[in-house]
């Protein structure tokens, strides 16, 4: 008689009681490899540059208008000088959706980062793509602000940034997370919902009131210049305070990166 004794085979009814695997190790445990540091480092590095640039030719667009008009140094060259202008901002400008579309492409290839990123990444790659899409849109409506249709794709191109860096700051969260950066995750979250709430909360109403105005044959460009200089600075430092939350929580995950990267080399 052999001594050797074989387990019996579970039934069906044990494997039934028998609770499912958990995902939760699956979740939170990260090593990532060389190449997805590197395509992190990198995508976040465009994110960055890319949506400093958009920012900018944002504000340039914000002032051009009123400089090309009280500027005594222009003189007769007003539209020589306008166009120069138009030109500097529109080639920064697509420079950063460029680099914007090119950073979210970058961390959607990166892999090994559960579910939670991929969502993430899949959705932020998809925002820069509108936001590529509806740029030219944007590009137009400085020189005809007056047009309706042209407008209301300006609503939808920064409805998409928003939502662009409202979901950047999920994406550095749920990183944050599985790198065990419990401080950072939850700086994210802050940052995420603050850049949300503060950004859309009076973007809704404004937005209403120019498509008014442009309904109304008047130029909502000059009507949101005039708001500028009639508010107090306080609420436009209100404004611009998720915007510098949300670049330097890009800036911070390209460090991680690159810290990782460094030490794994040496």
């Amino acid at each position: 008689m052999s001594d050797i004794i074989d387990a019996a085979a579970p039934t069906s009814a044990e494997l039934a009681r028998q609770p499912p695997r958990s995902n939760v190790a699956a979740e939170t445990e990260i090593s990532p490899c060389r190449r997805d540091l590197t395509r992190w480092a990198q995508g976040f590095s465009f994110i960055f540059w890319g949506l400093l640039a958009v920012l900018f030719t944002i504000a340039e667009t914000l002032g051009l208008p009123t400089f090309a008009a009280y500027s005594p140094s222009i003189g007769g060259f007003e539209p020589v000088h306008r166009l120069m202008l138009d030109v500097y901002s529109m080639t920064i400008g697509s420079a950063g959706v460029l680099g914007l579309v090119m950073g979210c492409w970058r961390l959607y290839q990166t892999k090994g980062l559960g579910r939670s990123w991929k969502s993430c990444s899949l959705g932020l790659l998809l925002l820069s793509i509108a936001i590529a899409y509806l740029f030219p849109f944007f590009c137009m409506w400085r020189r005809v602000p007056a047009n309706p249709y042209l407008f209301a794709h300006v609503v939808a191109w920064a409805i998409a940034l928003i939502g662009e860096m409202s979901l950047l700051s999920v994406a550095v969260g749920v990183l944050a997370k599985r790198t065990g950066r419990s401080s950072l995750a939850v700086q994210a979250a802050l940052y995420g919902a603050v850049t949300f709430i503060v950004l859309f909360t009076p973007f809704a109403p404004l937005a209403i009131q120019l498509m008014r105005i442009t309904w109304g044959g008047g130029n909502p460009l000059v009507a949101l210049q005039f708001l500028l200089t009639t508010i107090p600075p306080v609420y436009v430092f209100v404004v611009l305070l998720p915007l510098a939350l949300t670049l330097s929580l890009a800036w911070t995950a390209k460090d991680i990166a690159l810290r990782q990267l460094i030490a794994g080399e040496s």
